[in-house]
């Protein structure tokens, strides 16, 4: 009456034994290795009888036709089992449970661990299942938070809800890291109660939400809609003019982004740099900062001077603001800027090398990301160290760029169209400027493009020095020649060629070469630059000859004065130490080129000084010892740290300034009766280096 039949084959020992299976479910044991006995149902432990031809080798799995107890408890008429078969057979005696619940985007499901027993016996383990229909309360959570909320769940192709939401996390995020706040967007609770309010309960899955969407959103199609209030928290609208999403610096834009996350390298904000564009940054620009963070970093670097100095100027949030609304960030070097801005504000000069920027926060300074057609090749927040570093590939990159149309070569006069201030070409980043300028070549000069405004104008002040001697029919020897024999004889030999220096800066004065924003753009204000030079250079080059004849002088006889002394008895070898030296520092190869002329003027005194000190110091050497306490504290201070001060952006012509300052000083104390030129004193060169070095 049941409509079974017969097989046609006979059944194999497997479906013989599946057949049997659910009779003897409590006859179902598992192998116990330490123990090399059976475990059965509700724990009891048996073996198999001698007489069965698995008992010498115990399959893992066996069910037993019954169990006989003798000298300990036998199973008889046993057979292997595959434990999986009894998931099929054992129905409601199998006991299920379920843990480490997770989102599986593949599937959109939520998946979990199933462990299942069987009187005790554990049938299956961390077999993965879909949680949704089993719990589905459970299951709606995880799909929630993590399907949802973290964005686990992409299908592809996205639907509205999911791109729309994505951007406005962004967005959020992007508030965040701008604003500095780690209080900006909803934490993962919020947001799920969001969901949790428009979703049902049987909404545990992507089919499942699928198949709600499809009716929700046919009266109601932005329901799953996240809004910027929902997410960001408070108020947190930023001022876009704060916040810039670029910079454009002589007409480059350069993309921002923000991050913030203190302990990574880009924490603050990252500027990408096209590394055509490389060159034209300058770093004593890009020491400033985005408006936003302005005046924070005005109050890092003014609190973080010493002591002295604050109460100095006034520290204080009146000051503060005030600079903040003074400083214009990337819109002069910032540092000096402050420097200048405080000296308006109180009268005290605070040179830029005082600042500690090194010690603000990370993010209160640019991080630089340069690019190359697409690929990250560098970056950190050293500017002035990346140009370095990558200064070969930039200059190599700019030079692949289409620049042959702006350039000419073999020019003998100043172009007609003039130089223009700059062009436009384009890179792989985009549009930037190129600066044309002037460089001297075997036929004349060339037209050429550079990557910087300072390369073209180092490039042009050299460039316009050839046309304007080719205009004068004149060269460069030839004004060599002007300059007296006996200076290129002398020991000012040793600074290389000071024929030529003296010629070089001759014709930098009488042509104004020095300011490179000064420099003749057209061919009127070139021809209106040589007829007045012309005029100065004469009468110029002769009076640099003079200077440089009495120094020649004055140089050898105080050599001779030094050379003399040594050996001598009451010649101190400290005195004469520091003679060496000073002479060593006093004629430079840059004295005769960048030297004021005012100085030029007074190295004869500061030498004939030395020889006075050199016929008085036999006679007195505890005197000139004496003397020499007043001098060489703030000499040796000033010789060990002027290159560290100028590192710090200390400017070089105040640490010039303080130099020959020095040089008064010893011919006050050692030599007072030739007079310095200037007022000087030990406690006013004092006071001065403490505000040069910021103590």
């Amino acid at each position: 009456e049941l409509g079974l039949t017969p097989n046609e084959a006979p059944a194999d020992l497997d479906a013989v034994h599946r057949a049997i299976l659910p009779g003897l479910l409590s006859r179902v044991a598992m192998w116990h290795a330490e123990s090399r006995t059976y475990l059965g149902a509700r724990q009891t432990r048996f073996v198999l009888h001698p007489s069965s031809h698995l008992a010498k080798k115990p399959p893992s799995w066996v069910v037993v036709a019954e169990l006989v107890e003798t000298s300990k408890l036998f199973g008889r008429t046993a057979a292997a089992i595959d434990p999986s078969w009894l998931l099929d057979v054992a129905g409601p005696l199998l006991r299920r449970s379920y843990g480490e619940p997770h989102f599986a985007a593949r599937s959109a499901q939520v998946m979990a661990k199933e462990h299942v027993t069987l009187y005790g016996l554990p049938i299956s383990k961390d077999r993965q299942v879909h949680l949704g229909p089993i719990d589905p309360a459970a299951a709606r959570r995880v799909f929630i938070v993590h399907g949802l909320v973290r964005g686990e769940y992409a299908p592809s192709p996205a639907p509205p809800f999911l791109e729309h939401n994505r951007a406005v996390l962004e967005q959020a995020k992007r508030l965040q890291d701008r604003a500095r706040r780690g209080d900006v967007i909803a934490d993962e609770d919020a947001l799920a109660v969001f969901f949790e309010q428009r979703i049902p309960d049987d909404v545990f899955s992507g089919k499942t939400l699928d198949a709600f969407r499809q009716q929700a959103e046919a009266s109601e199609p932005k329901r799953l809609f996240l809004s910027i209030s929902d997410v960001a928290l408070g108020d947190v609208e930023l001022d876009p003019a704060a916040y810039p999403d670029e910079l454009i610096v002589d007409g480059a834009r350069l993309p921002l982004s923000y991050r913030f996350e203190p302990s990574e390298d880009d924490d603050g904000v990252t500027v990408s740099v096209p590394i055509e564009v490389l060159p034209q940054l300058e770093p004593e620009l890009w020491d400033a900062i985005i408006p936003a963070y302005h005046r924070q970093k005005i109050s890092g670097l003014v609190y973080g001077l010493p002591r002295s100095l604050q109460r100095s100027i006034g520290a204080d949030a009146a000051l503060i603001e005030a600079l903040a609304a003074r400083v214009r960030p990337l819109e002069g070097p910032y540092l000096a800027g402050l420097s200048e801005a405080i000296f308006q504000a109180s009268g005290v000069h605070v040179p830029p090398g005082a600042f500690r920027k090194d010690e603000l926060p990370p993010y209160l300074s640019f991080h630089f990301k340069i690019v190359d057609r697409g690929r990250v090749v560098a970056s950190g927040r050293d500017l002035a160290d990346l140009k370095l570093r990558e200064g070969a590939r930039a200059s190599e990159a700019f030079a692949q760029l289409a620049l042959a149309a702006y350039e000419q070569e073999g020019l003998t006069s100043f172009p007609a169209s003039g130089l223009a201030d700059h062009v436009v070409v384009i890179g792989p980043g985009g549009p930037l400027r190129a600066f044309p300028g002037l460089t001297p070549s075997s036929h004349g000069v060339d037209l050429r493009v550079f990557p910087s405004r300072r390369e073209a104008s180092r490039a042009t002040r050299e460039g316009v020095l050839r046309l304007a001697l080719t205009s004068l029919g004149t060269t460069l020897e030839g004004l060599e020649k002007q300059v007296p024999a006996g200076v290129a004889a002398s020991g000012l030999a040793d600074v290389g060629k000071p024929r030529r220096q003296l010629a070089l800066r001759a014709l930098d004065e009488a042509f104004e070469l020095g300011d490179p924003q000064r420099l003749p753009r057209d061919k009127g204000a070139f021809d209106a630059r040589v007829v007045a030079g012309a005029a100065r250079l004469k009468a110029g080059l002769a009076e640099l000859g003079r200077l440089a004849a009495d120094i020649a002088l004055e140089l050898d006889a105080a050599r001779d004065a030094l050379l003399a002394m040594k050996g001598k008895p009451g010649a101190p070898r400290a005195a004469l130490e520091d003679v060496r030296v000073q002479l060593e520092y006093l004629v430079t190869p840059a004295l005769l080129t960048v030297a004021p002329r005012s100085v030029l003027r007074a190295v004869p005194t500061y030498l004939r000084a030395i020889r006075v000190r050199l016929e008085r110091l036999p006679n007195g050497p505890q005197k000139d010892a004496s003397k020499a306490e007043g001098v060489t504290p703030l000499w040796s201070s000033f010789i060990k740290r002027r290159a560290e001060l100028a590192a710090r952006g200390v400017p070089e012509h105040e640490l010039d300034a303080f130099r020959w300052m020095l040089e008064e000083l010893r011919v006050s104390v050692f030599a007072p009766e030739l007079g310095p030129t200037v007022p000087v004193s030990r406690e006013r060169l004092a006071r001065e280096w403490e505000r040069l070095t910021g103590a």
